[in-house]
């Protein structure tokens, strides 16, 4: 998937996916501009952890090692 920066305009994260590691949501999350971080949500506990910072770039690098997906950048014209 192709992802720009501007789908996190929006409610300022993205889910990676829906079930991780059994009750856990993967998301990324923009913090301010360029920066960003993956995180995953436990639905049973409702706890957070941060498993990745940094650029966009970077986090779907981190992402895609987890998922085996294969999502980049778009940069926005």
């Amino acid at each position: 998937m192709k992802m720009q920066p501007s789908y996190f305009n929006n409610g300022l994260e993205v889910d990676c996916l829906a079930r991780y590691e059994g009750r856990k949501r993967m998301s990324i999350r923009r913090l301010i501009p360029d920066r960003y971080e993956v995180y995953t949500f436990d639905y049973g506990t409702k706890k957070e952890e941060v498993l990745c910072s940094g650029t966009l770039d970077e986090c779907l690098t981190y992402t895609n090692r987890l998922t085996g997906f294969n999502d980049v950048v778009d940069k926005e014209e």
